[in-house]
């Protein structure tokens, strides 16, 4: 996946670019605003395309406000800016004559548009546990030495394990710290204290 190409010095290049130099940093909406001099009010809107890519990962902390981290694909190569074609090149290809004509494209069949009342109904399916109930993380924190660290952990679910990580910290029930461990974004968690 190619990184779309940001205007440069717009809200959206700015902050990729401190996420590149600073990817452990998770900023609020409000942290954006502050740092980059720009009003809260637009910054989802400046940002949607970096959400697209996965360049950027928005997502809700405890007190419901939005946070925005480094995405898997903060590190992926830009896609160059279009250029555009000489003109003598596009004045010899309109002159060049076709010696075949391209096969006739093929209908592709139409989807039906979604609506609820293509909604499929199933029965008896159980419904599944919540995977990531809040006591499990202080479960796993609270089992951890000075010292201790777990095993690689995929990447997205950083955002939920620094929530419960600044909560426990807030209660004093140790110190600990994220960190990815890889280029391919996975994490771990380390108690430092």
């Amino acid at each position: 996946m190619t990184v779309p190409q940001l205007p440069p010095d717009s809200l959206a290049d700015r902050v990729v670019r401190f996420f590149q130099t600073s990817p452990d940093e998770v900023l609020s909406t409000d942290d954006i605003a502050a740092k980059f001099g720009t009003s809260v009010r637009g910054i989802h809107t400046q940002l949607a395309c970096t959400l697209v890519s996965e360049v950027l990962l928005r997502e809700r902390n405890d007190d419901g406000d939005y946070t925005y981290a480094a995405g898997p694909s903060i590190f992926v190569a830009q896609a160059p800016p279009a250029k555009a074609k000489p003109q003598a090149a596009q004045e010899r290809k309109r002159t060049v004559a076709k010696t075949q004509a391209p096969p006739p494209a093929k209908a592709k069949p139409q989807e039906a548009p979604f609506t609820p009342a293509n909604v499929k109904i199933v029965k008896d399916v159980p419904l599944p546990g919540r995977w990531n109930v809040p006591n499990d993380w202080d479960q796993l924190l609270g089992r951890m030495q000075v010292g201790d660290s777990t095993e690689p952990l995929p990447r997205k679910i950083e955002a939920n394990v620094r929530k419960h990580i600044t909560r426990v910290h807030a209660q004093g029930k140790g110190t600990y710290a994220v960190r990815r461990i890889d280029a391919s974004g996975q994490i771990g968690i380390w108690r430092i204290a």
